[in-house]
């Protein structure tokens, strides 16, 4: 799979802010590669961010939940937990999304996904 990129930017001057939803493959066991970069000038208030994951999906035919209900939980790695360092780690088993949320600082936080095997991006 082709890497997966999405941001988010300027906590302070918006408030918090959730990057879009990314989806991983739901054929495509794992594990999915996760890396954190940070851009900003070192004189404003440092991004702080954290990546959380779900395994509700709006659009199960199945058993939808609704895109306002679905639960996020916060990376079980602490390292991007309210960070605001570059970090990598994994997910040993796919979530049904990832997505970044940056709660303070003036820069952008972008969020790159991998998933080994995955045949779409």
């Amino acid at each position: 799979m082709r890497p997966t990129v999405v941001f988010v930017e300027n906590a302070d001057a918006n408030g918090v802010q959730f990057s879009e939803w990314m989806q991983c493959d739901a054929w495509c066991p794992g594990p999915v590669s996760v890396q954190v970069a940070i851009y900003q000038n070192p004189l404003d208030n440092p991004v702080v961010y954290t990546v959380q994951s779900t395994l509700d999906d709006p659009n199960d035919p199945a058993s939808p939940v609704p895109a306002p209900y679905v639960t996020w939980f916060n990376c079980h790695d602490v390292n991007m937990v309210n960070s605001s360092y570059p970090a990598q780690t994994y997910y040993q088993a796919a979530p049904r999304y990832i997505r970044i949320v940056q709660t303070a600082g003036v820069g952008i936080a972008q969020l790159t996904i991998s998933q080994n095997g995955a045949i779409c991006s």
